[in-house]
């Protein structure tokens, strides 16, 4: 898997609350309003979902409409089906390319609310069943039976004390040069393994940057280490229901409500629409696109 956004970053957005705010303020006062939705990722599709779903007595006052650039909607959470595997090569079920772990399965956490309103296949992570192999050669690897993990995190550490001691920022990479953990320096091949298993992954950054002073990448829902949650099926199944409208969301305050719908709403999202800029006037604010249209 690529690297996988942290399940807090975007997926029900305060920015959603706002511009319903905006928008419904604007409707009092010329009577109806659209407003567009740059992009179709689950931040996008959860602020436009919030719009459409938490206000229908404006729905005639009211247009919602999304751009998205590429030629589907998720943005970074892309599911690709076995079909689409075939035609690279590949064989076997739905692979993410992108996001793939609900990090931090806990009641507080946004996303788990939305995989169990959907009731969507899951398993867990665990790294209890985690085997390394370090290869020399493509055809010349053998099992890790102590991945130096412990090393690893003093490394880290030691690494954050020289940008403490520095008195400025910098990157881990940065930071962790010339630095030695029993034998292990940035440059070993477990080290490597552990920055793009654990820091890059869940951040979806590099080491390059990477803040050495915010290193501490433990804080988030749930109260110490939680379940580390995969979707059977893919993670498009949450940007799916987002976009189609089998779930409806109240607009976060003062915490996220998540409503499993039979009858679907679909949001209206125009794809291959690159938006290159954005003008403000008198009259209002006008998008550009790559294609030469005007919204």
């Amino acid at each position: 898997n690529m690297a996988s956004p942290r399940s807090r970053s975007l997926p029900h957005s305060k920015w959603a609350f706002a511009c319903l705010l905006i928008s419904l303020w604007l409707v009092g006062i010329q009577g109806a309003v659209r407003v567009a939705v740059v992009g179709a990722g689950i931040s996008g599709l959860s602020a436009a979902r919030t719009l459409v779903d938490n206000w229908p007595d404006y729905a005639d006052k009211l247009e919602v409409f999304i751009l998205e650039a590429r030629d589907r909607t998720g943005g970074r959470i892309h599911t690709m089906t076995s079909e689409e595997s075939g035609r690279i090569g590949t064989v076997g079920p739905e692979v993410d390319m992108g996001a793939a772990w609900v990090h931090e399965w806990h009641s507080t956490n946004p996303l788990t609310t939305i995989v169990q309103t959907l009731n969507l296949a899951t398993s867990e992570s665990d790294d209890d069943y985690l085997q390394v192999f370090q290869c020399d050669e493509p055809t010349s690897c053998s099992a890790v039976s102590d991945t130096q993990w412990e090393d690893y995190v003093e490394l880290r550490d030691d690494a954050g004390d020289v940008a403490d001691d520095a008195g400025a920022d910098m990157s881990l990479w940065t930071a962790m040069a010339g630095l030695d953990s029993d034998g292990m320096t940035r440059d070993s091949p477990l080290a490597q393994f552990h920055m793009a298993r654990v820091d890059e992954l869940r951040t979806s950054g590099s080491m390059e940057t990477l803040s050495a002073r915010e290193r501490d990448i433990s804080k988030g829902f749930g109260p110490g280490m939680v379940r580390e949650i995969l979707l059977t099926n893919g993670f498009s199944e949450i940007t799916d229901a987002l976009r189609d409208g089998s779930i409806k969301l109240n607009y976060g305050a003062p915490t996220l409500e998540v409503t499993k719908q039979d009858s679907s709403s679909p949001l209206d999202v125009t794809l291959e629409t690159k938006v290159t800029e954005v003008r403000h006037g008198a009259d209002g604010v006008t998008l550009l696109t790559e294609g030469g249209e005007e919204y």
